[in-house]
């Protein structure tokens, strides 16, 4: 036997022994990898999840309140009727306020100024509460989660919106409308779980 030979008949199997699978301790560092990835994963979804909600209400709050400010624009002569400047305060809607529809139907029969106002109301409550969205089995299935819409006339045709709602996640209070939460603090202590969104314009008598 040569040289070369005896040495591969010597070295030649511990070598492959060694090279032979995984041992335990790898096979644990594998498995702790993988189930900090995973739960990694997780976390990143749930607040994937709960920012597309967040995003969609207020989507919804914009498309909401931008509605109601053209319906007042379209109604310009009776702004009062939407709220009284006199008094500073603001018209809340929301939590069905607003018990049944004003007669006539103003989107079938012609209304006055004053009737549209009052029907304009009541489709506001309908689009907050998600009552214009339903299903047979669930009833209301759209609007907003709590949600509060107030209007404030501040005279000479200025003219503010705000929609407030029940965020999922707890934050400082929004400073923005504070009269625009009702006195049952609906959104939590110090109204942490509050979201706002307000507008502001001019309506030409």
């Amino acid at each position: 036997m040569t040289i070369y030979a005896r040495k591969l008949h010597l070295f030649g199997k511990p070598h492959s022994r060694r090279s032979r699978g995984f041992s335990m301790l790898e096979s644990l560092v594998a498995v702790m990898v993988f189930a900090f990835g995973a739960i990694g994963a997780t976390a990143m979804q749930v607040i994937a999840t709960q920012s597309n909600y967040e995003a969609s209400q207020r989507t919804q709050a914009v498309y909401v309140a931008t509605d109601m400010i053209e319906r007042i624009r379209n109604n310009p002569t009776v702004v009062d009727s939407y709220d009284n400047s006199a008094d500073n305060q603001w018209t809340i809607v929301g939590g069905d306020t607003i018990a049944t529809e004003p007669t006539p139907d103003c989107d079938t029969s012609a209304c006055t100024p004053q009737q549209q106002a009052a029907h304009d109301l009541w489709r506001l409550e309908q689009a907050l509460d998600g009552n214009d969205t339903t299903q047979a089995t669930l009833g209301a299935i759209g609007g907003l989660q709590d949600p509060t819409g107030c209007i404030r006339h501040t005279g000479d045709g200025r003219v503010e919106l705000a929609v407030a709602w029940h965020g999922r996640r707890s934050m400082s209070n929004a400073l923005a409308a504070p009269g625009c939460t009702g006195d049952d603090d609906r959104y939590g202590p110090n109204s942490e779980f509050r979201r706002v969104l307000q507008l502001r314009t001019y309506i030409a008598p």
